[in-house]
């Protein structure tokens, strides 16, 4: 099995990426779901990433400039300009991949805040388990639909993370799981972790939605 290379940030790729409502018709229309819970999940299990790495829909919320990446600081995403991963006393770090052409491309970034605990580690050096994963994707053809992005923190007991844009920020929400039920016409599940139960794994747990800009212009929120 061929190896999977780490690629550096591409303007391009991000600028490719499908638009929320597109993708989310996209993984409607060919329904990847039992693909997240049974042939992802057995490799997140085989070489046991459940604790560092999640699925999630690749997409975006807009378009950026050539000279900006997507960083994600606390609970809100904006384009930065990004000349040195070290700014500020802290450091920008790759958080959410496409997989195409045999690489990891990183889309997405989290900003690591000086004189705090990393929430944003380095990529793990897992090579076996990106070569399986890139190998299910394309065995199935969900390179441009599916991705890996960190874990940060589990999914809370009870509570569901709400994405919602805003102009060019995406700010995520923390609201109660009866959330989803109340307003499921616009919910798109847009991350998939693996949580160890007894003696195995349980099923993916939906742990972010995203909401399309025109959700509040509606007036729903």
């Amino acid at each position: 099995m061929a190896a999977t290379l780490i690629d550096t940030y591409r303007p391009a790729e991000y600028q490719a990426l499908p638009h929320l409502d597109n993708a989310f018709d996209s993984f409607l229309e060919r329904s990847p779901q039992h693909i997240i819970e049974e042939k992802m999940m057995e490799v997140f299990r085989k070489h046991k990433v459940h604790n560092e790495l999640a699925v999630c829909l690749i997409h975006r919320h807009f378009d950026m400039g050539d000279d900006e990446k997507l960083v994600e600081f606390g609970a809100i995403s904006t384009p930065w300009v990004v000349r040195d991963e070290n700014m500020m006393g802290g450091s920008v770090k790759p958080r959410s991949w496409v997989f195409k052409g045999g690489k990891m491309i990183p889309y997405e970034f989290g900003f690591n805040e000086w004189g705090q605990p990393a929430v944003y580690k380095d990529v793990p050096d897992k090579p076996a388990f990106y070569a399986d994963f890139n190998a299910i994707l394309e065995e199935e053809g969900l390179n441009d639909l599916l991705g890996l992005t960190l874990l940060t923190e589990r999914k809370k007991e009870g509570v569901v993370k709400v994405e919602k844009t805003f102009a060019k920020a995406n700010v995520v929400f923390a609201q109660p799981d009866s959330w989803t039920d109340d307003n499921a016409k616009a919910a798109v599940p847009a991350q998939w972790e693996y949580a160890p139960g007894i003696g195995d794994f349980v099923v993916p747990v939906k742990k972010m939605l995203c909401f399309s800009g025109c959700f509040c212009t509606r007036g729903q929120i």
